[in-house]
């Protein structure tokens, strides 16, 4: 083999290891992405459950209802600020994913 065929051999090897490595990274960066996204679901789909039960039990336990209107909306305001924290926690990830793509 020539020095020629030699150098474009091992040009070849190169550029397919750093294009195995890219796309192994690219792998990995959308793994841990996929990850995040559902633990923010999974997040803001128990803050909804764990609401939906207090309410049912804020019905139940509760017989006036002007406690009921005031403890429904302290109930509405506390899943709003939840979901607004998880929303800027998304936000963030998405910049941090776009940073780490780039």
């Amino acid at each position: 083999m020539n020095n020629t065929t030699k150098k474009a051999f091992e040009t070849a090897e190169k550029i397919g290891n750093q294009s195995v490595d890219s796309l192994r990274q690219l792998g990995e960066l959308q793994m841990n992405t996929w990850n995040n996204v559902i633990d923010q679901q999974l997040a803001i789909f128990n803050a909804i459950i764990n609401t939906t039960s207090k309410q049912s039990e804020l019905y139940t336990g509760t017989k006036n209802v002007e406690e009921i209107v005031r403890k429904q909306t302290e109930l509405n305001r506390s899943l709003t600020e939840e979901i607004m924290g998880k929303t800027r926690e998304s936000i963030e990830m998405a910049q941090n994913t776009g940073e780490e793509y780039r």
